[in-house]
């Protein structure tokens, strides 16, 4: 009788869950898209597309120079445990700027679960050095309200050239079930007569990491501390 009842309270706390708002129902799975880019997730609007646990939606894409890559041709992939994956192809040489910016929305696709991580990694580098010539990306993360979360992320890589060279870079957010986040991405070369010289950003990747809120948990123990409550008392 004890195990009957704590079945039909777990069935009554997953029933209670259940009908909470499903915000990611409209949302396709960006792995079910063939070859999609970042005009795909533009085109998308206000629905997005879902990876692992995490909606991704409203996105935004400007230019910043005129050899810049359009949206149709920055690739999109989905990483592994909430991410994307961003094929830029971004490259100048002999004076170019290539640069954009990148922007969209996340959130849970369970209300209950939070995101409270960010990472960054790129691969973008000065494949042959020279002054002036280096690749950069940095990543913002606002809560809804536009207020600022963690700290701002940032890659950076000048080949063989004087300053370090980082790939990857972490931050811890305040928990939140939805998020905005911004990237500005970059490569730049001097002039090939000033002697600069080749600058890469071929891929860029985001990850974040997703875990229940204290809250869920406390609401399954205590429907379970209900139904031992209920636990008939034999002598």
């Amino acid at each position: 009788m004890h195990l009957k009842r704590t079945f039909h309270t777990l069935l009554a706390v997953i029933g209670l869950l259940s009908i909470l708002p499903d915000s990611a129902s409209a949302a396709v799975k960006l792995q079910d898209l063939t070859s999609p880019s970042v005009q795909t997730l533009l085109d998308l609007g206000s629905a997005g597309v879902v990876v692992g646990q995490v909606r991704y939606f409203d996105f935004g894409y400007v230019p910043l120079s005129a050899g810049s890559p359009s949206a149709s041709v920055v690739g999109v992939q989905p990483l592994a445990f909430n991410g994307l994956r961003f094929v830029t192809g971004f490259s100048a040489i002999n004076g170019q700027y290539i640069g954009a910016v990148l922007s969209y929305s996340m959130e849970t696709t369970d209300p209950l679960y939070q995101i409270t991580t960010l990472d960054l990694f790129t691969d973008g580098t000065a494949l042959v050095s020279g002054p002036g010539t280096f690749a950069i990306a940095t990543q913002t993360v606002r809560s809804m309200d536009g207020l600022v979360l963690g700290h701002i992320l940032s890659t950076f890589g000048d080949g063989s050239g004087g300053l370090v060279d980082h790939n990857y870079d972490s931050t811890p957010i305040t928990a939140s079930n939805a998020i905005k986040i911004m990237q500005s991405l970059a490569v730049k070369a001097d002039l090939t007569s000033a002697g600069g010289g080749f600058a890469s950003l071929s891929v860029v990747e985001a990850r974040s990491v997703v875990i229940p809120e204290p809250a869920a948990g406390l609401l399954l123990l205590g429907a379970l501390g209900v139904a031992g409550l209920r636990r008939p008392i034999y002598k």
